[in-house]
């Protein structure tokens, strides 16, 4: 389920396009537009997308870290994924409202620092999940250097994205879409990354059960003899 919706979202331009010969949506200068029935698909793509993507995270979280604590005592807990999210969707969903308010009051500086906290939230919830994660991994035998490209690779890219803004203003537009082409192929690569994240993950545990199951055999078959 992750993997799939992760799948999808690199699909966007797909998607995009086929609205756009359609006539749903449209693209001026640097604004889009969507027409009534545009912006339904859309939404209903995105809901799709992100509940399937959301729906399978919290599932593998959860279980992979009951799995891991069979074999490390001190992985990653259970509750850790689940509350990231709670905290994540909130802090997004008081955003939009207090970035409003503060563009009414510029000048109230208790505005602007709830504003850095609900963005600061996020990202170290999400970031820290995954490094929680990371060590679990470390623990159980599993590889770490997929979820260190998961971890690296988005900051590498907030880096590119941000020094691109002299190219742009240099070359252009014409740069903005090798941009896109860049960050689509960075997404790519994180995308695979997570999947061998969690299969070396998954198979670090069966192992470890296999392991189990058979030292469990051996007091009877000692017996037997």
């Amino acid at each position: 389920m992750v993997i799939a919706g992760l799948l999808a979202v690199l699909g966007s331009p797909l998607f995009f396009g086929l609205l756009y010969q359609q006539g749903h949506f449209d693209i001026v200068g640097r604004n889009w537009y969507f027409d009534e029935r545009g912006r339904s698909i859309a939404v209903a793509a995105v809901t799709a997308v992100s509940a399937c993507t959301g729906l399978g995270w919290m599932w593998w979280t959860i279980a992979a870290s009951l799995n891991a604590r069979q074999r490390a005592r001190y992985a990653v807990a259970p509750w850790v994924a689940p509350l990231a999210a709670v905290l994540i969707v909130g802090c997004l969903a008081l955003l939009p409202s207090s970035i409003e308010t503060f563009s009414e009051n510029t000048d109230d500086t208790r505005l602007l620092a709830l504003c850095a906290v609900l963005i600061a939230l996020p990202v170290v919830a999400f970031f820290g999940t995954l490094g929680a994660y990371r060590r679990a991994a470390s623990a159980i035998g599993a590889s770490q250097q997929t979820w260190n490209v998961i971890i690296v690779l988005p900051w590498a890219m907030v880096g590119v994205n941000l020094l691109s803004r002299f190219f742009t203003l240099a070359a252009g537009d014409s740069y903005s879409s090798i941009l896109g082409v860049v960050n689509l192929t960075a997404m790519g690569v994180v995308v695979f990354s997570l999947y061998q994240a969690m299969a070396s993950f998954d198979r670090a545990c069966a192992g470890r059960q296999m392991a189990a199951a058979d030292r469990g055999n051996v007091p009877d078959f000692l017996r037997r003899s």
